[in-house]
């Protein structure tokens, strides 16, 4: 009876384990058809994009990696979403990020993702989120990423209300 029900219970977290992969991988076509322009930006629907979002908050490279290319299609309110989540993904995976900031793109610039571009947070938690993102950053050590690094670190640790050049 216990081999009948560990059975049943790996059959059942196998199914779920598949179906998670397959509404990742579901994801990840829309998200490439739209960044690709092959589809509408708006035929990524919402709850999509807030999966997308999710994954960019947890530091995911393999999503961090589709961003720039989406980047280029989205309107105000996507890009302020996406900067946002790669903020959040900043003090995660940096090393993700930071390869993908771009200067001349303005959801993934230097100026935007480090600037701390949260929608109404409180002082403490914004200190708290500079304090992690240091740290988190300044343990980058790729020889590639030490100029996004600095230029990073330097706009994360502006004064708060100086405009950011």
């Amino acid at each position: 009876m216990k081999r009948a029900s560990l059975l049943i219970a790996v059959c059942m977290m196998a199914a779920v384990s598949c179906n998670s992969f397959s509404e990742q991988e579901s994801l990840r076509e829309k998200v490439e058809a739209a960044s690709a322009g092959n589809a509408a930006l708006n035929s990524l629907p919402e709850k999509d994009f807030d999966a997308l979002n999710r994954h960019l908050e947890k530091g995911e490279s393999d999503w961090i990696q589709l961003v720039p290319a989406l980047a280029k299609r989205t309107d105000s309110s996507y890009s302020e979403e996406l900067t946002i989540s790669l903020a959040k993904g900043l003090a995660v995976n940096p090393a993700a990020v930071l390869s993908i900031l771009d200067e001349n793109d303005s959801p993934v610039s230097i100026k935007r993702v480090c600037s701390i571009p949260f929608i109404e947070i409180s002082d403490k938690k914004a200190d708290a989120y500079v304090r992690n993102a240091n740290a988190s950053i300044s343990k980058v050590t790729n020889p590639m990423l030490q100029g996004r690094k600095k230029s990073c670190l330097n706009v994360l640790n502006l004064p708060p209300g100086t405009p950011v050049e």
